[in-house]
This record gives C-alpha cells, sequence and structure tokens, in this order.
C-alpha cells in the first residue's frame, strides 16, 4: 500500500521522492487521519455515522467484535507469528488480498458470493517493533487453509533487523 501511494503522490507532484511519499503515508496513518477520512468515505455511501465511528475505532478489537455489530462471527481464526525479531518492514497487501478472496472475502467476478466473515486483521503494522513468536496478523476464515495459503501469509511481511525511517 505505501509503495503505490507513494507512487501516486509522487506521480501527482505531491511528493520528490518515492521515500517522501511513503513517509507522508505512513504519517497519516499513524495520526489518524487516514481513518477519518475513511469514516467519511463510509459516511458518504450512506453507511450510518454512529455505526462509521464505531467502527473507526482505534483500538484493539478483534474481527469478531465487528462482525458481532451485524451478529456473525467467524468459524475460524488462525493466528501468524513472525518467525524472528526486528522491525516490520513490509506487510505483501497483495498476497494477503489473494489469500483473504480465496477465503471468500472477495471476488474475480459478480457471480462468486462473499463470506463476509472472512478477513484479516494486522495486529502489527509497518514500522512496529515485533518479537520473535509474537502474533503479528489473524485470518478470520470458514474454508480450510491451504499450504499454499499459510505459505503465502508467512512470506507477505519482511523483518528487519534495525528501526528504519
Amino acid at each position: 500500500v505505501l509503495d503505490l501511494g507513494s507512487r501516486m503522490l509522487v506521480n501527482a507532484n505531491l511528493a520528490k521522492t518515492l521515500k517522501v511519499g511513503s513517509d507522508l503515508m505512513l504519517e497519516t496513518i499513524q495520526n489518524g487521519r487516514a481513518l477519518a477520512q475513511f469514516k467519511k468515505i463510509l459516511v458518504s455511501q450512506n453507511v450510518d455515522e454512529e455505526f462509521a465511528s464505531k467502527i473507526c475505532q482505534k483500538s484493539e478489537r478483534s474481527i469478531d467484535e465487528y462482525l458481532s455489530l451485524f451478529n456473525q462471527r467467524s468459524h475460524l481464526v488462525t493466528e501468524f507469528k513472525a518467525k524472528q525479531s526486528g522491525y516490520i518492514k513490509s506487510e505483501d497487501a497483495m498476497s494477503l488480498g489473494n489469500v483473504i478472496r480465496r477465503q471468500g472475502g472477495g471476488r474475480l467476478k459478480k457471480s462468486d458470493v462473499i463470506d463476509h466473515k472472512a478477513g484479516l486483521q494486522l495486529v502489527k503494522t509497518i514500522s512496529e517493533p515485533i518479537k520473535n513468536g509474537e502474533v503479528w496478523c489473524k485470518l478470520y476464515h470458514s474454508r480450510t487453509l491451504s499450504m499454499d495459503d499459510v505459505t503465502e501469509i508467512e512470506n507477505s511481511i519482511k523483518i528487519v533487523d534495525r528501526k528504519f525511517e
């Protein structure tokens, strides 16, 4: 997300370099402005403002807590843990999205049925410190995970030894 977004900022002449664009996006995510804008988008699409406020609260809520607002629950929750200590450099959104889609959380064609209980919670995000064995994401799903899905999620995180700017 940061890579694509930083390229868009450079192309729009809102950032001079990809690094500056990435830093701007990360700052916007961390200071809450991105979440506030997302809430505005939800409300503009006729989501009740009180409900939009509930789902946009910055908190440690799980996907299941949000699903409970719809009286639904995921059948399975699989936690993924860091295989080393360090700092999260990147999380491959495309790979994570592909797994969620295969679990029913998205579709390739209009006729595909969406499982609204399928999703992913990023417990840790880019630039945060993480310890070996610490959970960095949780996959909420109803279908059995294939070994390919597990491998794709495990390979989607990049952890580096040193804090970066």
